[in-house]
């Protein structure tokens, strides 16, 4: 599947994964400012057991002059798309010549199907992710790989918002271990005050929430449980007996990541 790292793939992949489908996450450098989500993209793959490959595609940078995405001398556009912006908030065809590359190297791997991430939220601003381009696409897969592959095009989100695919798949389950020397007479470990507070946080911070904007941090399972464990240990009164040893952040059965408290 192409994998921007970004939230909209992140969720795809999961989805594909959870669905039980073998993945290569192809990304693609062009050249883009933001590096960022190629090291996202490369931390799911880890985190999914996915293979991960990274199509060089640095020279369109030449040929995308002009846009805000490649260009350092032009910044990006803030609010609102005008008629005026909108040229400059985008790389011409990009998803085009993606796909075109993504079906190429399905063909290689022997792979029957290319997945991507557009979505309703984007078929205003990027022309290459509406309706009419998907059918495009999927007749162009077909007809450049029939008997040579038949590689087909998935976009399981046009008709969705992005508040419907993040409500869809990314769920998390936090499991937080406490550990005592032994059993008060009482036979309790801990009242349970102090883990309904960060319940509450939970609720109220984090639940339904895009966690790329209410934390100040990539949300990867691995800093999720750190960040997580450390905000128990800052807020949390757990009494002198127990004591927080871990939290684990679970994705699914196959994914997840445990942070232990350094003693």
């Amino acid at each position: 599947m192409a994998a921007s790292g970004g939230l909209d793939s992140t969720v795809l992949a999961g989805d594909l994964a959870h669905n039980g489908h073998e993945l290569v996450l192809l990304s693609f450098d062009y050249g883009q400012h933001h590096r960022r989500e190629l090291h996202s993209a490369r931390s799911l793959a880890h985190r999914l057991h996915a293979y991960h490959r990274v199509a060089d595609l640095s020279s369109l940078e030449t040929v995308h002059s002009g846009s805000a995405l490649t260009d350092p001398d032009i910044e990006a556009p803030a609010g609102q798309y005008t008629a005026e912006t909108l040229p400059t908030a985008v790389a011409p065809a990009r998803n085009a010549i993606f796909l075109s590359v993504a079906i190429s190297a399905a063909v290689s791997w022997g792979a029957q199907t290319v997945a991507f991430r557009a979505h309703s939220g984007d078929h205003q601003v990027y022309p290459d992710c509406r309706p009419a381009f998907v059918r495009a696409i999927q007749d162009l897969a077909r007809t450049s790989t029939e008997g040579f592959g038949d590689v087909g095009i998935l976009a399981l989100y046009v008709p969705w918002s992005r508040t419907q695919i993040v409500g869809h798949r990314h769920t998390y389950t936090v499991t937080v271990e406490l550990t005592v020397p032994s059993l008060a007479q009482s036979g309790f470990v801990i009242d349970f005050g102090g883990p309904a507070l960060f319940a509450d946080y939970l609720a109220a911070q984090l639940n339904h929430r895009l966690l790329n904007e209410a934390l100040d941090l990539e949300p990867t399972s691995e800093l999720l449980a750190r960040s997580l464990g450390e905000w128990i240990i800052a807020h949390v009164e757990l009494g002198l007996r127990p004591r927080l040893s871990a939290v684990t952040v679970s994705e699914s059965p196959t994914s997840w990541a445990h942070w232990e408290v350094e003693r």
